[in-house]
């Protein structure tokens, strides 16, 4: 909870989808940047400004080029 949060813009469903994992598990983020794409999100935090959680299918596609570390969160 105490790590800075890379963010999907309101409206992704990516950022919906995290909304509804933080409300499951009464869990906050501290907000340091919202991004309007995928891209940006991984640029972020491949530079160390943050952390992000995005679904499974997203990291496989998008990041696995990405000097990223990806886990899963069940």
């Amino acid at each position: 909870q105490d790590q800075p949060f890379i963010l999907h813009e309101e409206g992704c469903v990516n950022r919906e989808k995290l909304r509804e994992f933080l409300e499951k598990y009464d869990f906050t983020v501290k907000e340091k940047w919202v991004c309007k794409n995928s891209e940006s999100v991984a640029g972020a935090v491949s530079a160390n400004h943050g952390i992000s959680l995005v679904s499974k299918m997203l990291a496989d596609c998008e990041y696995k080029n990405d000097n990223l570390h990806c886990f899963e969160v069940e």
